[in-house]
């Protein structure tokens, strides 16, 4: 069961991981449903959803713990399929429904890019084509009005955008075909100094420096 740790993992500046090593069901009490989103499922140790045809995202609850705007969001693709997009969010506004997010499958289509989202509606704003296999490691990373995607640990693409400059770190999933697209290995890093937190709750795993 994964706990709650106040210490500071300095070597990779971790301040929150999740494994998702427990029973099929709902994410848990850490996380959060963004606006329009339903709360995301577990399924052998693995995160996906159960909607289909809307943009879901799930991110770290603001009762859980607060992020600094500049942050990194990585998950490992446990499994990737066309047409059921996965990928990492950062910036997530859950009252709102905003972000910035990365469309990951294995297509190799115009769409799978760095994606900036408001409720139900995705502008493609990267520049590059993103396609994942099962096994990456992708990561969204959010330094001031540069948002940033890598693939195990290489640079794939950085644009600039002003629209949101502020918010907590996240999940996101499109699902337009089985659901068998999952997620795994949910990690949040911090990629400034200063740190403030507050937390809650029993789901993942929170490690934090507090200023």
């Amino acid at each position: 069961m994964p706990t709650i740790v106040r210490n500071i993992d300095n070597t990779r500046n971790i301040l929150f991981s999740d494994d998702f090593n427990r029973a099929d069901g709902s994410i848990g009490s850490n996380y959060q449903a963004s606006s329009g989103s339903a709360i995301m499922q577990i399924i052998s140790n693995q995160v996906y959803t159960t909607l289909t045809d809307s943009l879901q995202v799930n991110c770290v609850s603001t009762g859980s713990i607060l992020f600094p705007a500049d942050q990194e969001a990585q998950i490992t693709v446990a499994v990737s399929n066309n047409s059921d997009i996965i990928g990492p969010a950062v910036r997530v506004n859950p009252t709102n429904g905003t972000c910035y997010a990365i469309f990951l499958d294995t297509n190799i289509a115009g769409n799978r890019r760095i994606i900036r989202i408001n409720g139900n509606t995705s502008t493609t704003i990267g520049s590059a084509i993103l396609s994942a296999v099962s096994g990456d490691i992708w990561s969204l990373r959010a330094i001031g009005n540069r948002i940033s995607a890598y693939r195990n640990g290489v640079l794939m693409d950085s644009v600039t955008d002003n629209t949101y400059s502020s918010g907590q770190p996240g999940l996101f999933y499109s699902r337009g075909n089985t659901g068998g697209s999952r997620m795994d290995s949910f990690i949040v890093r911090n990629v400034r100094n200063a740190f403030n937190y507050s937390s809650t709750g029993t789901r993942g795993r929170i490690i934090g420096r507090s200023t």
